[in-house]
């Protein structure tokens, strides 16, 4: 299988999860917090937070965004 990049943080990809190239990480960050019904703020509160794999952490609001705008889907 080819390598890819996560269409959320860059990252390695090799698969399509949640209907999306993600990596393993974001696609379990986003199944997360779905499945929590979690909400979570711009860290910045500007919602323009870099997301990638070395700060892909710092800001979960932003990246939960990104995720849902990629049009990532999960029923949990």
């Amino acid at each position: 299988s080819s390598t890819h990049s996560c269409l959320i943080c860059t990252g390695p990809s090799i698969y399509a999860h949640c209907g999306v190239e993600s990596c393993r990480s974001c696609a379990d960050f986003f199944k997360r917090t779905v499945a929590a019904g979690r909400y979570f703020p711009c860290r910045k509160g500007d919602g323009k937070c870099n997301i990638n794999p070395h700060d892909r952490h710092n800001c979960r609001g932003c990246r939960f965004e990104r995720c849902k705008s990629l049009g990532m889907k999960f029923d949990p």
